[in-house]
């Protein structure tokens, strides 16, 4: 089976790469642009024909004479184009870390952090021309600790899940028994919520109005160094909090 794997750079990347079957034929491996290149590219090109998504694109003529049966995107961050989906026989699949179509979008650890879900899920779903929207194939669910997670310690816990998912959806596609899940579980949620980068922005600013609970929470939910956490504005300087129960864990060592 001939497909293509749009991708991000990330530390899982080598384990994900390694766990793909040996019965797909990767005709490219494609990242957001050369700078998200894996650290290991001089090795990896070896293997893979690794190039940036605009390069993709000025050559996707020449991929629609390849066969190609799938386009596959997992965990990437860049809207797929209609002229790149087009020419996969079988249609493009993405794996999205969050509970589809409920959550949509990046940024949605924080939510549901914020929103004390007990739980969160991983999703595959084909492709269309909107983002983080098609026809859903399979939403996994794995219970979580809404009272300790962070951003960091939630997003881990998707990456193991959304690999266990990727692999799942693989073996089904070369088998041919990819199938629309017609009666997707009801989770009840109140609305679809699209979250973007702006958005998140907004959402991590320390209000006075915020409670203790609220300022703990949003420490919690963006909590996901190096990047810049809940944030506190003084004057006009941006500072980023951590509460008593993260520098503990640090202290000991664990993982936060």
């Amino acid at each position: 089976m001939k497909c293509v794997i749009f991708i991000r750079k990330d530390l899982n990347l080598i384990s994900v790469l390694n766990k793909i079957p040996k019965a797909i034929e990767m005709r490219a491996l494609i990242f957001k642009d050369e700078e998200s290149f894996p650290d290991d590219y001089e090795n990896l090109k070896k293997k893979y024909n690794i190039i940036s998504h605009d390069e993709f694109l000025e050559k996707v003529n020449i991929f629609k004479n390849d066969n190609i049966d799938y386009i596959f995107s997992y965990f990437y961050q860049r809207k797929i184009e209609d002229s790149i989906l087009n020419i996969a026989k079988k249609g493009g699949i993405n794996i999205h870390p969050a509970p589809l179509p409920y959550y949509r979008g990046v940024g949605t650890y924080a939510l549901c952090i914020l929103e004390e879900l007990d739980f969160w899920a991983v999703s595959a779903h084909y492709m269309d021309n909107d983002f983080d929207n098609g026809k859903i194939i399979k939403v996994n669910k794995f219970s979580i600790d809404k009272l300790n997670e962070t951003y960091s310690s939630l997003e881990e816990k998707t990456r193991i899940e959304a690999q266990k998912l990727f692999i799942f959806i693989l073996e089904n596609a070369i088998s041919d028994t990819i199938k629309i899940q017609e009666n997707t579980e009801k989770i009840y949620f109140k609305n679809i919520k699209y979250l973007s980068r702006k958005g998140i922005s907004e959402m991590k600013i320390i209000s006075s109005d915020d409670t203790s609970d609220m300022i703990n929470k949003k420490i919690r939910a963006f909590w996901a160094p190096p990047f810049s956490g809940a944030t506190l504005k003084i004057g006009f300087e941006e500072y980023t909090l951590v509460n008593r129960v993260i520098l503990e864990k640090i202290k000991r060592g664990e993982e936060i």
